[in-house]
């Protein structure tokens, strides 16, 4: 007989990197704290508490200590320095159900003082999360899109917030739906429009930014949950507009979008960096959007294309952190380096190959790897899975595909479309067909690495590019 299990699924958010430095662990004083969020009292002792100074630096962490047997929630903190100078003291809140960073206030003013205590089990400091957040977004080197997904008057001035964070030189900001770009050189942004066009720049929640660092690179941004209506609605004109992503958890795109579905054309797109969706009206009157964006994600930044003309608007929705919580829902499937600041959205259907749930799709210029994407099962046209891939570019260039199955090139393509900054080919009813040939393994060197025209190689390649090794087809990237 077939027996029903039940499975319990715990998704975790990932826990803060609070760490005290070694060197600072010369002095230190003890913290008995109790933590609270509204008026109710914390007792996941999954939950994290960390201690900071004035400029950030870890000085203390520790987890929420619940006993069942006294219905006592505590936090016993060791908080260390280097110096016996006293200085005031912060504190942070990892939430757990949430995987959300809270700002904690204490009852009373904390300042560090070396071997001294604060707090007791009768009368513990008490720490009080309200609804002040912590958005934490990591950059890689390359170009990043990103939006702000907290509210603090401090941020809107372009120069205030730039301000906050260490930049090297060459880094830049740019703001498409202004077209201004700021350049990091020698300690000061310079502005394409001059100083007068960055000195009134303000940073919009509704609004998403492209950033590009030289370096990986972490920015936290404390501020309120974005509630009130008016900044949750973001003004969309007709064709590409940057928008940014309110909601303080993931949220399905036909969720996120509920409120433009009424605006929205069979046709429209919304794309993150690295993948996009694209909306679909089925003959039965359905509405969905289709593609490899899944879910909006809070820090992502969006671009969204309306094909109807004049401006419109939309509302996100207003969610709990407590709500359902998902973190990196869908891996990041493409490949390409974040060097390129734009992108291009492609529907297509392989022809000339039998594809199989899984394979990916790999589109190139020349010999560098612009965008992958992965087979899925479930979008299908006649018999030929969809793909839905965006490719990475700043200028015109040949495009050729490949698709890989298990590491190996199984099939390729001529080149056969040329890149366009925010294009878009294909559609769910009419996608582009890329015709691609089977590789017949029994036709290729059995021993050994070679170039794609057959030219024997006396080592390893060190540069990227499809290559033959040991009679199949490989990609290197």
């Amino acid at each position: 007989l077939t027996e029903s299990l039940v499975l319990a699924i715990t998704i975790e958010g990932r826990t803060p990197e609070w760490a005290v430095s070694d060197d600072l662990k010369q002095y230190s004083m003890n913290i008995v704290a109790r933590v609270k969020i509204g008026d109710d009292i914390v007792t996941d002792s999954r939950d994290i508490v960390g201690v900071f100074d004035t400029t950030g630096r870890c000085l203390g962490t520790e987890n929420v200590s619940y006993e069942a047997s006294s219905s006592e929630s505590m936090t016993y903190l060791t908080v260390y320095d280097n110096t016996m100078e006293s200085r005031e003291l912060s504190f942070r809140l990892w939430h757990h159900a949430t995987g959300k960073m809270m700002v904690l206030t204490p009852s009373q003013k904390v300042e560090f003082n070396a071997e001294g205590f604060v707090g007791n089990t009768k009368n513990p400091l008490i720490l009080n999360a309200d609804d002040q957040y912590i958005q934490r977004i990591e950059m890689e080197p390359g170009w990043n899109w990103i939006s702000l997904n907290v509210i603090n008057n401090d941020y809107r001035a372009a120069k205030n917030l730039l301000s906050r964070f260490d930049w090297q030189n060459g880094d830049m900001l740019t703001d498409q739906n202004h077209s201004i770009s700021l350049m990091y050189q020698d300690g000061e942004w310079m502005s394409n429009k001059g100083k007068a066009q960055l000195d009134e720049m303000i940073i919009s929640v509704a609004e998403s930014y492209r950033i590009k660092v030289t370096h990986n690179m972490q920015i936290e941004m404390t501020g309120k949950a974005i509630k009130t209506e008016g900044d949750r609605t973001i003004k969309v004109k007709s064709g590409w507009t940057s928008i940014g992503y309110t909601p303080l958890v993931n949220l399905p795109v036909t969720t996120a979008l509920a409120d433009y579905l009424y605006e929205a054309k069979d046709g429209d797109v919304v794309k993150s960096k690295t993948e996009f969706a694209m909306f679909y009206e089925g003959v039965d009157g359905t509405f969905e959007w289709k593609g490899n964006l899944k879910y909006m994600k809070p820090g992502e930044g969006y671009m969204i294309y309306r094909q109807r003309e004049g401006e419109t608007s939309f509302i996100y929705p207003y969610v709990e952190a407590n709500a359902t919580f998902f973190n990196d829902v869908s891996p990041k499937q493409n490949a390409a380096k974040r060097i390129y600041s734009s992108s291009m959205s492609l529907v297509a259907v392989a022809e000339g190959i039998e594809l199989q749930e899984g394979d990916r799709l790999i589109a190139l210029s020349g010999t560098e790897v612009r965008g992958v994407t992965v087979v899925e099962a479930q979008e299908k046209t006649a018999d030929s899975p969809l793909f839905f891939l965006s490719i990475e570019g700043d200028k015109k260039a040949a495009l050729s595909f490949a698709v890989e199955r298990d590491g190996e090139i199984i099939a390729t393509s001529g080149e056969v479309m040329n890149y366009e900054a925010n294009a878009i080919s294909g559609s769910i009813d009419r996608p582009t067909n890329i015709s691609f040939v089977e590789q017949d393994r029994t036709q290729l060197p059995q021993s050994g690495w070679y170039t794609i025209q057959v030219v024997r190689l006396p080592a390893a390649p060190q540069t990227k590019g499809i290559y033959i090794y040991n009679g199949s087809k490989i990609l290197i990237y």
